[in-house]
């Protein structure tokens, strides 16, 4: 089990840890409190799942609400050398349209960054889901809206990624 959402400091992580997840996501951190994302990977090495979530190639913070000054690219490179699991990387102006995730980003930001990357936001197709398959650095997907939605099933899905 994966979690995320609001992991912020120490206690929130370990709790999480403790809980039974086997990995956690953070993102804020990452521009907030480097330091904390760097102790917590090397406390759990190839648990901790870096959420880069950008708007108009600027990542953004605080639930969305707030803009840093970074690039998806930046955010990345902070963590050279740090035991992180994964990258993921959400365009959050994609993220519940299923118009189709950030493709040529998320496969950027993975060449770039040298890691492997989950993509995120904005699938609502099989087609999109296609579209990622066999992209270098790309681990997985996550989809929302199309499995709430019924536009596709889990099975149908995993079938497109293969």
């Amino acid at each position: 089990m994966q979690l995320g959402g609001g992991i912020r400091d120490r206690v929130a992580a370990e709790t999480a840890f403790e809980a039974g997840a086997t990995r956690v996501v953070v993102g804020t951190s990452a521009v907030k409190d480097p330091a904390f994302v760097r102790a917590l990977a090397e406390a759990h090495p190839g648990a901790v799942v870096l959420a880069v979530d950008a708007k108009d190639g600027v990542v953004a913070i605080d639930g969305w609400t707030e803009a840093s000054s970074l690039t998806a690219v930046d955010v990345a490179r902070r963590f050279d050398g740090v035991p992180l699991d994964a990258l993921l990387y959400t365009d959050v102006s994609r993220d519940g349209t299923r118009v189709g995730p950030a493709v040529e980003e998320t496969i950027r930001l993975a060449r770039e960054s040298q890691r492997v990357v989950i993509a995120s936001g904005g699938v609502g197709t099989l087609d999109h889901l296609r579209a990622l398959r066999g992209a270098d650095g790309v681990l997985g997907v996550i989809v929302g809206r199309a499995l709430l939605d019924g536009v596709f099933d889990v099975e149908a899905g995993n079938a497109a990624l293969r």
